[in-house]
């Protein structure tokens, strides 16, 4: 675990995650991606989809750590960056 100036200690995972929600284009869709890293305060992940920040997506993490099984959870977007292969790193923290 480590933190990177944010109050939450991360965890670097590799699970199964799949977003579900609206892009911007207000087209509905599912994606299935994998996290990058996981808190008790949300997660990261990449996404091929464009969204917005403050979009309020579903994700279902399938966690092999502490996290838990699998967990269906509301998720809001706090950041995206997109590196040069237009690669989307999406931040997002846990509504519940």
């Amino acid at each position: 675990m480590f933190r990177d100036g944010r109050a939450a200690v991360r965890q670097q995972e590799r699970s199964r995650v799949v977003i579900s929600g609206v892009d911007v284009n207000g087209v509905a869709f599912e994606e299935m991606t994998e996290s990058r890293d996981i808190s008790e305060e949300g997660l990261s992940f990449y996404l091929c989809r464009p969204i917005w920040i403050n979009s309020h997506l579903t994700a279902e993490v399938s966690s092999k750590s502490n996290f838990g099984p699998s967990r269906i959870t509301r998720i809001m977007v706090v950041r995206i960056q997109t590196d040069p292969s237009g690669k989307r790193l999406v931040a997002a923290r846990f509504d519940e």
